[in-house]
């Protein structure tokens, strides 16, 4: 992917993007999504704008999602072992959609997975390289549906993944055409040319990004910001690290939040770090997995994937999105200002 990102992300996407099925907020209705035709009605449409989503509502979210894609869905995850993500996707693929899913290989569910659904015509890539680098992993999560639809995040369809602390983020229009063609060129990297029927999305990158430059678009966005919120399930990049604590000397107002369920160590010494510097951290408490990775400042959410590590800008293949939509900022920030107040 370039190095160069045409910064038109606070262009708002068009809302007039059809939708054309009910959400499923429960299991029995998104059962309905899968095996009859989608009808729009006006709660609908007000409920399905650019949000912020968390725990079940994420799952809910892809339901709906999965139930009502017309032409394509589109997938790429970490870890895949959520039976009822698993059944919807292999139900809409039996039924004549194109699935397609970009895996990885070394995670144990995902690996279980991945027969069951090719015997359901799903079509899946284990990601390589040059997608992943050596020692690298498939980290992604991100659900693109007939290019209209985008959800992109932290949170894995892991058997137990529903239970962690984690954000995922719902577009649609022209960034989801965008995700479609970040897609399209990953499932290309992986080896494979597209199955007929798929939209061809020549999109230039500028809003999903991974690699050095979603570290340099991290960086350059703090540079701007005035207030900075963070939430990560590691924090050890020396980079991300020293930006932030350059500009809390700068009179910016910089908060952290970071995992110990799982990442005490290496967090506790980033904290260290941090707070000598004036930035004021708090760690989650260890009763559940803050396994979020999400930046806010006062004019942009960058959301994703992505950990503050080394190897989530070096090794691995990750997906963030960088959004200043106005919905999804407002909403960012009053959830980290929420998780911040309850520490």
């Amino acid at each position: 992917m370039s190095g160069i990102r045409i910064p038109f992300r606070w262009l708002t996407p068009l809302m007039g993007v059809l939708l054309l099925a009910g959400c499923a907020s429960s299991a029995a209705t998104s059962a309905s999504l899968v095996s009859s035709t989608p009808v729009m009605t006006s709660q609908m449409d007000s409920a399905l704008r650019p949000s912020v989503l968390e725990g079940q509502a994420i799952f809910d979210r892809a339901d709906y999602m999965i139930g009502s894609a017309q032409h394509s869905i589109l997938l790429e995850m970490y870890e895949l072992g959520n039976t009822r993500e698993i059944s919807l996707l292999e139900q809409k693929a039996d039924s004549g959609i194109t699935v397609l899913a970009i895996l990885d290989g070394s995670e144990k569910q995902t690996a279980k997975a991945i027969p069951e659904l090719e015997a359901h015509h799903v079509k899946v890539q284990v990601a390589a390289a040059p997608l992943i680098q050596k020692g690298g992993i498939q980290h992604a999560k991100m659900l693109v549906v007939d290019d209209t639809q985008v959800l992109i995040g932290g949170m894995n369809w892991g058997s137990g993944s529903v239970k962690n602390a984690d954000v995922d983020v719902y577009m649609l229009g022209a960034i989801a055409k965008e995700a479609q063609g970040v897609f399209e060129s990953d499932w290309r990297m992986s080896g494979a040319s597209l199955p007929a029927g798929i939209i061809i999305e020549n999109t230039t990158n500028q809003d999903i990004l991974y690699g050095k430059p979603l570290l340099s678009a991290i960086l350059t966005e703090l540079d701007h910001a005035q207030t900075i919120q963070v939430a990560l399930f590691e924090l050890s990049n020396n980079e991300l690290i020293n930006k932030l604590i350059e500009r809390s000397k700068a009179g910016v107002k910089v908060k952290v939040l970071l995992d110990t369920r799982m990442e005490k160590k290496i967090n506790s010494r980033a904290a260290e770090q941090l707070r000598s510097a004036g930035v004021q951290v708090k760690l989650y408490p260890e009763n559940q997995v803050l396994h979020a990775k999400v930046i806010v400042t006062d004019h942009v959410v960058i959301v994703g994937s992505a950990n503050g590590s080394y190897d989530a800008f070096s090794k691995n293949h990750e997906l963030d999105i960088v959004t200043s939509d106005p919905a999804v900022l407002k909403q960012a920030q009053a959830d980290l200002e929420a998780k911040f107040a309850k520490q």
